[in-house]
């Protein structure tokens, strides 16, 4: 007979955390769901993009957080196409990618 195995909420996330790869050490993993919130133009949106495309080539993030290289899709919702734009290009220039094939 099989019997049921009944876990703390804190033991279930630790067993989940330790069976995914971990995207952001320590705070992401593959599969979870991760929220930004806060008031408007806080910089939420920039800081999303800013992550997508530190995963997106497999860099650190903010020098200090080691990352897995995943491909990424990022979807704006809330930004024009050519803030998208400037803010790679912006993102490019920060960074020393000269080409854009490299995002």
């Amino acid at each position: 007979m099989d019997t049921i195995k009944v876990f703390s909420a804190a033991e279930l996330a630790r067993q989940c955390r330790n069976s995914a790869p971990a995207l952001l050490a320590g705070i992401l993993s593959l599969g979870e769901i991760g929220f930004l919130f806060g008031p408007p133009k806080l910089g939420k949106s920039l800081l999303a993009l800013d992550l997508a495309l530190h995963l997106s080539l497999g860099e650190a993030w903010l020098s200090n957080y080691s990352v897995t290289q995943v491909p990424v899709l990022y979807l704006s919702c809330d930004d024009p196409l050519k803030r998208f734009d400037e803010r790679l290009k912006d993102f490019r220039a920060s960074y020393g990618y000269e080409n854009p094939k490299e995002l």
